[in-house]
């Protein structure tokens, strides 16, 4: 049986993908503890490296735009191309519409 480091729920090594198997890796994640927490994407075991400690993974794209600054300024996850995002026009920081309660019916779209 095989815990994930994150979450400790057991796995059965003949039920995990062998691709998926962790070889010389004893900081194996379950397929749920390494989805992006930012844009749910799955985040292949090799892009994960055993110095990781964090709680959560980041796919390549999220990592990226997280460290160009280009993040929820309420919430902290990246703005991906597939999300809304509002750029405050004041101190330029980005924002998710939902996190601010904003309704996206009525937001300017003239400049996107």
């Amino acid at each position: 049986v095989l815990d994930c480091i994150v979450c400790s729920k057991p796995h059965h090594i003949e039920c995990i993908d062998p691709q998926e198997q962790p070889l010389q890796n004893p900081q194996w994640r379950c397929k749920i503890c390494r989805s992006c927490a930012d844009c749910g994407r799955e985040v292949p075991l090799l892009q994960i490296t055993a110095a990781s400690i964090l709680p959560f993974v980041l796919c390549g794209e999220c990592q990226s735009l997280r460290l160009k600054g280009v993040s929820c300024c309420i919430c902290y996850k990246a703005m991906t191309s597939d999300g809304l995002c509002v750029r405050c026009e004041t101190c330029k920081s980005y924002l998710h519409p939902a996190c601010e309660s904003i309704d996206p019916e009525l937001l300017d779209m003239s400049n996107v």
